[in-house]
């Protein structure tokens, strides 16, 4: 009941009022990545850290 609690307060994405709100976003962003679309895709995981280091690059 305790998270539950705290979900009604805060919300789903919480991490937002966190100090570290980047950091916690680019690793969602990496499990996206490298996990869930490259099953969508049938990338192999190489395919995606090399697209990632590209964007990474781009700014």
């Amino acid at each position: 009941m305790v998270y539950f609690t705290n979900y009604l307060k805060r919300g789903y994405y919480p991490f937002v009022l966190e100090d570290d709100f980047d950091v916690r976003l680019q690793q969602i962003i990496n499990h996206t990545l490298e996990s869930e679309i490259a099953a969508i895709l049938s990338a192999s995981r190489n395919n995606i850290e090399d697209y990632s280091l590209y964007i990474e690059e781009a700014g």
